[in-house]
């Protein structure tokens, strides 16, 4: 199917392939809207006219599902096109975030549609409607559960492809319409056995997957509106670019921003101290490129010189002993000794996810043992806040 899928997109969008060009994007969601929006009106055709036939509520309730499929659809189309507007004064970096608002919408069309679905059913099961659903009816309705499929796997594909959040909603939408399907024609073929309940119970079954849908589809759109966590793997890949590049021997404090496809990331690498500020610069820059290169977006890095001599590995050693036994803690990272005037010796802590309510009673600990062992230094160090990420 993916490679249909492919085929269709190249019959469509020029230059398909280039998944990260804003109009490119914007073609491919137009693109599943109109499929969908079209062939959901066909389904709903079929469908309602179907269930006023044989008298079955499930029917008229998939294809009132349908319906609400094209509506979700249309809102895609209506999203994408702006969405796919370029940036303006008020929104430097574009308008793609819209598309996490249209999956939020379209969630909340699924999950009112499932209420209603939820009612009209119950009340199906208290007050069944005799139905009778013939094997061409039956047959039909198999043949539009098949098409459904289709289109959700070909929304899945082009969601994929261009890794939108929004078109993984409406795929979503296309694959509960395909159960709510299947659950019709279990009703309707019960219906030849005399199991009119079924009917109601099968609504009831259908407007349950409506609403889990729903659910799901929102809580990814909310995540993404509120600002979720970049994954892991793309923390992995920013790290191991960035120590790619010649010079570079550890990388921290890396911050994700994402607006859409478009990202605004910043980060800490770590060289030797003995490099000139031409060098340095030299370093900084090869860092932003690259990964400008791999990323649709800005880089911005900040350089950290480290000297490092017998004291500094000492204190790092005793460091990581401490760390190793923490509760709270699993990492460390910016360790600077000044051994000129006033004695210092500074660090940043990484936090566990679930810190202790005694996290900055053991810091402090750990700050005293330091100044311990290393008796002419003032040890101070901080927690790094949880959007800020470190391997």
């Amino acid at each position: 199917m993916k490679n249909l899928s492919t085929k269709i997109a190249s019959l469509f969008i020029k230059n398909h392939e280039d998944y990260k060009n804003s109009d490119v994007r914007t073609k491919y969601g137009l693109l599943e809207g109109w499929i969908s929006v079209s062939g959901n009106i066909i389904l709903f055709v079929i469908k309602i006219t179907l269930g006023i036939s044989v008298n079955s509520t499930s029917l008229i309730a998939d294809a009132i599902h349908t319906l609400s499929d094209s509506i979700s659809s249309g809102i895609i189309i209506i999203g994408f096109y702006f969405a796919g507007k370029p940036p303006d004064k008020n929104h430097p970096f574009g308008h793609e975030r819209l598309e996490f608002v249209l999956a939020l919408i379209v969630s909340i069309l699924l999950i009112v549609t499932g209420i209603e679905m939820a009612k009209t059913s119950f009340l199906l099961i208290l007050n069944p409607v005799e139905f009778t659903g013939s094997n061409l009816v039956i047959g039909i309705i198999s043949i539009t559960l098949i098409l459904k499929e289709l289109m959700a796997r070909f929304s899945y594909d082009l969601a994929e492809m261009i890794d939108s959040d929004a078109l993984k909603a409406d795929a979503f939408h296309h694959r509960s319409d395909v159960f709510a399907t299947a659950c019709v024609i279990v009703a309707l073929i019960s219906s030849r056995f005399d199991f009119y309940y079924l009917d109601g119970i099968m609504g009831v079954i259908v407007s349950i997957v409506i609403l889990y849908s729903g659910y799901e589809i929102a809580k990814g759109a909310v995540n993404k509106i509120i600002g979720e966590a970049p994954s892991l793997k793309m923390l992995k890949d920013i790290e191991q670019s960035a120590k790619s590049v010649d010079g570079v021997f550890d990388v921290h404090d890396i911050i994700v921003n994402s607006y859409g496809t478009q990202k605004v990331i910043s980060l800490h690498v770590e060289i030797k101290d003995n490099e000139c500020v031409q060098a340095m610069h030299k370093i900084a820059d090869d860092v932003e490129n690259i990964l400008e290169n791999e990323i649709n977006g800005k880089v911005v890095v900040h350089i950290d010189p480290v000297f490092v001599d017998s004291l500094y590995k000492d204190i790092s050693d005793k460091i990581n002993i401490l760390i190793s036994k923490s509760e709270n803690f699993r990492s460390f990272h910016d360790l600077r000794v000044n051994k000129v005037n006033q004695k210092t010796i500074k660090f940043e802590v990484v936090a566990i996810e679930n810190l202790n309510e005694n996290s900055k009673d053991e810091l402090e600990s750990i700050n005293k043992e330091l100044e311990t062992t290393f008796d002419e230094f003032k040890v101070t160090s901080i927690i790094d806040p949880h959007f800020i990420y470190n391997p």
